[in-house]
């Protein structure tokens, strides 16, 4: 059933090679499982609610764009789309969180809307093709210079902004050291090469803890106490409801919101989606992706579920990419 409903056989590939595909999409997503709730704590938000959130959300909208598009894309809250939310709308502008969170899902209906309209896949189509894939480009430098700030490799400077850390430091050294092992594996045309660098290095920093080796480093992982838990904090979920009643009392900083949001999303969604559908041959001559539309509603859908179950802004993750490496090593 599965094969005949997402053709495996027609795109070369097996259930074992998608399901390991999709675990190495999960590894390389899975960060947002504990920057978001972090993120979005400092605008007054319960953690383990938002962790919930997150978890809840990006699980289901998952399965609706596997489902509705087949596209190989997973969701989850965007980190530039969290940061806009905490800092911008909560923090800057002086809302409260649920406000926010009525922000989010009226900005997500209108991107519905669009979407739904076919607005959406025309502004897309007269958008230069280099342009759309030069914005995912774009993402992934962002995306690894919040990897390389976070392992320590750079730094705050106030003479240079940025500055190069201490490649000795626990988290610095674990960095380079998966980095390194995973190109040598994907060199070498190592199977599942992404798979087993997340693995391995995820093992080492493990393995680091155990030994003290950069103990008391924020940035180092903890052992946990307990690996299955039930006790699911839904503090935030329905929350945007209480945020409606303080979102229209002032209209032009709405207006401001909105826009931001909508923008910030469009962009963000365009400039991953697009790239992916073009490795994936999804992409014509005339740079028009087949099926994009279907994309782009289950995107679209999942910024909802977030304002539902209370989180900042679904969208696609350009970390969709490494699910390629595997299946392009089957083919």
């Amino acid at each position: 059933m599965l094969n005949k409903f997402f053709k495996l056989d027609e795109n070369n590939t097996d259930i074992k090679t998608e399901f390991l595909a999709g675990l190495t999409t999960f590894l390389a997503m899975a960060y947002i499982l504990g920057v978001n709730p972090t993120m979005l704590a400092e605008g007054g938000m319960p953690a383990t609610g938002v962790f919930f959130a997150t978890a809840l959300a990006s699980g289901v909208s998952c399965i609706i764009m596997g489902l509705v598009s087949k596209y190989p894309v997973g969701l989850a809250p965007g980190m530039g789309m969290n940061a806009l939310f905490t800092y911008t709308i909560i923090l800057a502008m002086g809302n409260t969180w649920e406000t926010a969170l009525a922000a989010v899902f009226v900005s997500s209906i209108i991107f519905l809307l669009i979407t739904i309209s076919g607005l959406r896949e025309a502004i897309l189509n007269a958008l230069p093709f280099d342009l759309k894939l030069a914005i995912g480009a774009g993402i992934g430098f962002f995306l690894a210079f919040i990897g390389l700030k976070g392992a320590g490799i750079i730094v705050a400077d106030p003479a240079t902004l940025v500055g190069m850390g201490t490649i000795l430091s626990a988290p610095a050294l674990l960095a380079v050291i998966g980095i390194l092992l995973t190109l040598i594996l994907y060199i070498k045309k190592v199977p599942a090469a992404v798979f087993l660098g997340l693995v391995i290095t995820a093992i080492l920093g493990v393995i680091f803890t155990l030994f003290g080796f950069g103990a008391g480093d924020p940035l180092m992982p903890a052992i946990p106490t307990e690996f299955i838990s039930f006790n699911f904090d839904t503090s935030v979920v329905g929350a945007f409801l209480k945020g409606f009643s303080q979102l229209f009392t002032n209209i032009p900083n709405l207006i401001m919101i909105l826009f931001s949001l909508l923008f910030v999303t469009f962009f963000d969604t365009t400039g991953t989606l697009i790239p992916l559908a073009n490795q994936c041959g999804f992409v014509d001559e005339e740079g028009k992706a087949d099926g994009i539309d279907k994309a782009f509603l289950g995107d679209a859908i999942s910024g909802i579920i977030g304002a539902i179950l209370g989180t900042s802004t679904l969208t696609a993750y350009v970390e969709s990419a490494t699910v390629l490496v595997l299946v392009v090593e089957q083919v």
